[in-house]
Parts: C-alpha cells; structure tokens; sequence
C-alpha cells in the first residue's frame, strides 16, 4: 500500500485516481482544461488535508500537553527556504543555490533546552550544511556573519534553542533572481506550559545604498542587483515550562554564551 501510494503521488494517474478525469492528450485544449482542473483539485485536497494537520498540531495537540507534561515538546522554528539563480560573474556560467544556512532554533522539552539552529523538525531538523568557505569558492557568495541570534528561543525552565543570523553578499555582475517558501514570518514557535513563545523570522534584501526589503514567505521573481545583501534572522524555538522555575545557573550560562542578552524584555 505504502508503495503504491508513493507511486500515485509521481504519476499523472493520481489526477485520475482523485479526480476521475481521463488525461489521456495533454496537449490538445479540453485536456489542457482538464489538467489543470485536476490540479486545482489535488491544491485543494492537499490545503485540507496540510490544514487538518496544522489544527491538531496548533489546537488538539496542546491540549494534551497538560496530561502527558514529561513527552511533550515546545514548537520548533518554521521552515523559511529562499533559492537564487543567476550567473556566476567568475565563470559566465549560471547557477542555483539554495539557502540552508540560518538554521531556526528547536523547541524546549521536559529534559532540557531545545537545539540552537537545529532547523526544522519533520524533515531537515539538525541537518549538516556545510562550509561556509565552500559556498563561497562555488557560488558568487561572500558569508558577511553567520551566528547564533540571541534572544530568539522562547524563555521557560527549559529554553528554547535560538536561531541564527545570516549576513550574505551577493556578488553578481547582473541581477539574479529569488524566490521563498515556508511561514513562521507572523508567529513564533509556540512555547507550552507557560513557556513562552520564540521569536518568528525576519527576512531582508538589504542594497548597497541602506534601503531595505522585507521578504516575504511566498513570493517568487525577487530581483537580486549586485552588491545587495542577504540578512536573514531565523526563528527560535518555543520555550517549556514557567521561566520562574529556570535552574539560575542555566540562566547564567545563557548570558555568558551569548544565547540571551540579558535583557528584560524576554520572548
């Protein structure tokens, strides 16, 4: 079962199979038509379905928190991919890069602090990406700063992991293009039992001249000019349990890791 229905979701006869629609010509027109019916119907079963589970998740899931407090696991930072293509000015050739830097930080739970810039926990969580001097000799890249952003993982007895910032130049002889995807722009992972909240992402296309660009999570087209810098500040996780109860200790490493500011002003 689990192989056929991987199969049905890379052939053409899954938009049959949930649709009932022949697509026997794509080319002529009435087929056109009706792929293109077929795939609007597959978006909306797939936005139901991803919307389900999202309402568990954010709704159901927190709810059962309280019962079962010793397996349950603050919110991780969101996925915020960005991918660029243009021409590499040292080469003449194009290339595409994608960004898996500026990792967001992993939730709390009831033995310790979350991951700091872990990355996203269903499917890229902890993943490896490489050296920065690497990216720099393949791809017209200069890496400005890359670090741990302090203040972002959400405050509790367990902190959430903080996520990162990205400084990165982008050294094009002409404009590139780049697109985003993902969420976690508007809220921050969400902290449980009376964990706060993580800081949500802040993504910008800072130009040479200081002007500024706040990126969105959907969009696709964004100009990339020469000179024009990435800023990228990823999201912490959510924090677990009351801050009042943080061992003072773990409070004071905090502050001499540069994981908190020490500030008042908490997530």
């Amino acid at each position: 079962m689990k192989n056929r229905f991987f199969y049905l979701f890379q052939s053409r006869s899954f938009f049959k199979e949930v649709s009932g629609i022949p697509l026997i010509n794509k080319t002529c027109g009435r087929h056109q038509r009706e792929w293109r019916q077929a795939e609007s119907l597959l978006l909306i079963l797939v936005t139901l379905w991803a919307g389900a589970l999202w309402t568990v998740g954010f709704v159901v899931a927190p709810a059962l928190f309280k019962l079962i407090p010793d397996r349950a696991m603050a919110g991780w930072g969101r996925r915020f991919r960005l991918a660029l293509k243009g021409v590499d000015p040292r080469t003449g050739r194009p290339f595409l890069w994608h960004l898996f830097q500026a990792r967001p930080g992993g939730g709390a739970f009831s033995a310790g602090d979350g991951w700091p810039a872990a990355g996203e926990w269903q499917a890229a969580g902890g993943i490896k990406f490489g050296s920065l001097e690497v990216h720099e000799v393949r791809f017209p890249l200069f890496f400005l700063r890359h670090e741990l952003r302090p203040d972002s993982g959400g405050d509790g007895r367990y902190r959430g992991g903080p996520g990162a910032i990205l400084e990165m130049r982008i050294e094009v002889g002409e404009p590139a293009l780049a697109n985003t995807a993902g969420d976690g722009v508007r809220h921050g992972a969400r902290g449980i039992l009376g964990g706060r909240d993580g800081l949500p992402h802040d993504y910008r296309r800072v130009s040479p001249d200081g002007g500024e660009r706040i990126l969105k999570t959907k969009e696709v087209g964004i100009v990339i000019r020469p000179g024009d810098v990435l800023l990228a500040r990823s999201g912490g996780g959510g924090g677990y349990g009351d801050p009042a109860e943080r061992d003072p200790h773990a409070g004071e490493r905090d502050r001499e890791e540069g994981y908190v500011s020490g500030g008042e002003d908490r997530p």
